[in-house]
């Protein structure tokens, strides 16, 4: 089995060289182990590679059944990063994962913003009223052995808790898990100030189903964001 999950950092700010490190990081990586899949002798049962919920706006609600990217970069980005790694399937079995935000204290969007709330200071971003969609870290890894054991799943696949929520509702739920205030919010032309067009990563969401996971049979062990984040916070992950 291949496990790819390549890519540069998407939430830093984009010009036009950075948003071509994030392509490349992603489509390059993958072409290349397509390309080694396909001259193996012995190759793989399994190559899981990762996309992400980008591929949809937040027009709607979406499940694996929509098929047409949001028409901006990140949409443009998770199409073609799919259909690189679509080409591995004449040689072996794939199974794309359209990753939500992934939640665990090791890393992520929750090792950045840990320490601001632990001091207080977290904040609603922008309007708050982004769609998050979300999976926890346990999630995951339950969801990879998954696609391990069930050689019936191909293609792609939402991977994300059932239940989205917004940014604000994230914020609130994490503040108060921790026992700690919500006075802030940081305005979106800061945030465009910061990130530039890379803004769209914190400021537009997606609400996403993971219709097919769920259809297969599996079980999402977290799916309640207060109790997702109680577990997170309360382990002793660093």
């Amino acid at each position: 089995m291949i496990i790819n999950l390549a890519g540069a950092n998407i939430s830093k700010r984009w010009n036009k060289a950075y948003k071509k490190i994030i392509y490349d990081s992603r489509i390059n990586t993958t072409k290349m182990l397509v390309d080694a899949i396909s001259k193996a002798t012995n190759k793989p049962s399994l190559l899981i590679s990762a996309s992400a919920v980008g591929f949809y706006n937040d027009e709607s609600e979406y499940d694996e059944e929509h098929f047409l990217p949001t028409n901006n970069f990140l949409g443009d980005l998770c199409s073609d990063w799919e259909t690189m790694a679509m080409r591995a399937s004449k040689n072996t079995r794939v199974v794309i994962f359209r990753f939500g935000v992934v939640l665990g204290r090791n890393g992520g969007i929750i090792k950045k913003v840990y320490p601001m709330y632990k001091n207080g200071l977290g904040a609603i971003i922008g309007s708050g009223k982004q769609s998050m969609s979300w999976i926890h870290i346990s999630d995951v890894l339950n969801a990879v052995q998954y696609a391990l054991k069930n050689k019936n799943l191909a293609g792609i696949y939402n991977l994300c808790s059932p239940n989205n929520i917004t940014q604000k509702e994230f914020s609130k739920v994490f503040a108060s898990s921790m026992h700690r205030p919500l006075f802030f919010r940081i305005p979106a032309f800061l945030i465009k100030l910061m990130f530039g067009e890379g803004s769209i990563v914190l400021l537009e969401g997606q609400r996403v189903k993971p219709t097919k996971l769920l259809n297969e049979g599996f079980n999402f062990k977290h799916t309640d964001i207060k109790s997702a984040l109680m577990d997170i916070i309360d382990s002793k992950q660093v």
